[in-house]
């Protein structure tokens, strides 16, 4: 509801709004329609058909046909002015009240028209607007993870609403050129076609010439809106990291720094658009020159004709009237080609760099929870830009046991869990799933019975408990209780102000990063899962209350199956099972008391020094 604020500040003006025109604004009328999250076709033409038809088909309709009949009335105007000089030059009065009331009714007409013409455009860009940023947002949720971190956040945040602006700006201007211009087009041609067949005919053929050269001005000028649109983009990234990244600023004293290398991206955007800018004056200029040939042609011959006795008064009325309305039309097309042009070229930019992200739409159908559930690796391998990162791994995982998966960074340990845990797709090889429950798609049916939670720890900016009860939406407080206490949270939320309430910040600024880690470790216990996947989950998390989660895992009585990545292989030495991982292969599997007799790698990873070494130099035994 709106506030009294608007209503004290614009008195009467408000109220008028208030009890008209606000209904106008209510979802009642051309309701925000979905687009299918199925849909992957992202080529340019292809989906501002598919957007439309989806969104706003009616509304489009509406904006298309106002757009020429606005024109078509103007137009008609210039042929009653013409009917009422001849009706004067025989004085018919009363064809000249009759005339006079056309005239006044078309008048009348126009704005009214063009109110709906506004109205439907309205509706049309918030439709697709919405539709938009629904959509792509959407798919942007099933892009693969590896993918999302080679993107900047910021460059697709600001893609998506580049194209949602974009794309509805392309049916906008469409309707504002191509319709408007074509109406005038046939209208002119088929009115003058009673004054002069020869006229009509070259008339035809400038508007015709006009609309081509316009176009074909403004569409060699897509090269400058593309790399413009490009170099915005960098720019916004280049702000979206330096933002992200005050406080590392702030400590190494980068300030200037920072803002030198920000003015180089901003130096480059400035020119960018200028270009574009120049371009432009450049392309008005020749459409300028063109106009006036054909002005002073036509009014040229409209005089001799007249002079002649070819032509009447009255028609000579019209068409000096004709060229005056025709000038209002053709002010600027190759501007209004621009704008098609401008948001036709920066949504293709917006979609192109969208189209390549991988996305993989799947509807993930809850399924049972497994009593028995394992997992084996046959034979994975894993490259990436030519580089092997697992190298011919196998594994079993049993049902229920506790899994730790050690190594040096870069050994390949994360790459692995991510693999097993369906966000990521080996090169070649199998991972196979044994349960007593039938999955249809193994890697959907591992998210479906699986939680996740990572040294990242993403937030929401919302509550505490809206962040725990993520995976269900539902709260339950004795549920809640549990996992606070399984991921030693109590004193987190003792601390903030509003306990459970609490609203985490963006980016969970609000806690520390080891807080957020316990509080992601509570997110994932809090879901009902047979499998608990942990990267490093509690890397940021002091050494004592990493003891106390791990301690509360293990105790587990819901037999959940436990895979843990870590670096810290002194908290590792009570797990069923641990895996050594080195140079993308597993070297080593066994409990603490067997690597600690088998493996060299494992045994040196317990003292301090190993962390000072180069693995190379281990030797594995």
């Amino acid at each position: 509801m709106l506030s009294n604020t608007p209503q004290e500040k614009t008195g009467v003006l408000y109220r008028i709004w208030h009890s008209t025109f606000r209904h106008l604004s209510r979802l009642d009328y051309f309701q925000l329609q979905q687009m299918s999250i199925h849909y992957r076709d992202l080529r340019i033409f292809q989906y501002i058909c598919y957007a439309v038809r989806c969104a706003a088909p009616l509304s489009t309709l509406f904006l298309f046909f106002s757009s020429a009949l606005s024109v078509s009335l103007s137009i008609y105007l210039s042929f009653i002015m013409g009917d009422i000089t001849e009706s004067v030059s025989i004085q018919a009065y009363d064809e000249i009240k009759m005339l006079g009331v056309v005239m006044l009714l078309v008048w009348i007409s126009i704005p009214a028209v063009q109110m709906i013409s506004f109205l439907s455009n309205m509706f049309v860009s918030q439709n697709l607007r919405g539709a938009i940023i629904d959509h792509l947002s959407a798919r942007i949720t099933f892009a693969e993870k590896r993918a999302l971190e080679k993107n900047h956040l910021g460059n697709l945040v600001e893609r998506i609403e580049v194209a949602s602006v974009s794309l509805p700006g392309v049916v906008s201007a469409l309707s504002d050129t191509l319709i408007k211009l074509f109406s005038v087009l046939i209208l002119v041609s088929v009115l003058l076609t009673d004054v002069s067949v020869e006229l009509a005919i070259s008339v035809a053929l400038w508007i015709t010439s006009a609309i081509i050269l316009s176009a074909y001005l403004a569409y060699s000028g897509m090269k400058f809106v593309e790399n413009a649109s490009d170099t915005h983009s960098k720019l916004m990234s280049e702000m979206t990291e330096v933002i992200m990244n005050i406080p590392v600023i702030s400590a190494f004293l980068s300030n200037q720094y920072e803002r030198k290398r920000l003015n180089k991206y901003l130096s480059q955007d400035i020119e960018a658009c200028r270009q574009v800018r120049t371009y432009w004056l450049l392309v008005q200029s020749i459409e300028t020159a063109y106009k006036w040939l054909f002005g002073f042609l036509f009014i040229f011959y409209s005089f001799y004709q007249f002079e002649s006795g070819v032509f009447t008064l009255a028609q000579l009325v019209t068409l000096l009237t004709l060229i005056i309305i025709l000038s209002w039309h053709f002010e600027s097309v190759a501007f209004h080609f621009v704008d098609f042009f401008d948001s036709l070229g920066e949504l293709n930019a917006s979609l192109k760099d969208i189209r390549r992200i991988p996305i993989s739409v799947t509807e993930i159908e809850p399924i049972d929870k497994p009593e028995s559930f394992s997992i084996s690796l046959k034979n994975i391998f894993f490259v990436e830009d030519g580089k092997i990162i697992l190298n011919d791994v196998n594994l079993d995982i049993q049902s229920g046991s506790k899994v730790a998966i050690v190594g040096f960074s870069g050994s390949g340990k994360s790459t692995l869990l991510k693999i097993i845990s369906g966000q990521m797709k080996p090169t070649h090889g199998d991972v196979l799933i044994s349960s007593d429950v039938h999955f249809d798609d193994s890697w959907n049916a591992i998210k479906s019975i699986s939680s996740f939670s990572d040294q990242n720890a993403p937030l929401f900016n919302r509550t505490v408990k809206e962040n725990i009860t993520y995976s269900s939406h539902t709260a339950n407080d004795e549920k809640i209780k549990q996992v606070i206490s399984e991921s030693e949270s109590f004193s987190i939320i003792e601390r903030l102000s509003d306990g459970l309430n609490t609203v985490i910040e963006e980016q969970g600024t609000s806690v520390s990063t080891g807080e957020k880690q316990r509080i992601s470790i509570a997110r994932a216990l809090y879901k009902e899962s047979s499998v608990l996947f942990f990267d490093e989950a509690t890397s940021s998390v002091d050494i004592k209350t990493e003891a106390r989660i791990i301690r509360n895992l293990l105790k587990d009585p819901q037999q959940r199956t436990l895979l843990f990545v870590t670096h810290r292989v002194a908290s590792v030495k009570e797990f069923d099972q641990i895996v050594v991982v080195s140079h993308g292969k597993i070297i080593s599997c066994g409990t603490h008391d067997e690597l600690m007799t088998s493996c060299h790698l494992y045994v040196s990873m317990q003292t301090e020094k190993s962390f000072d070494n180069d693995e190379k130099d281990l030797k594995v035994g």
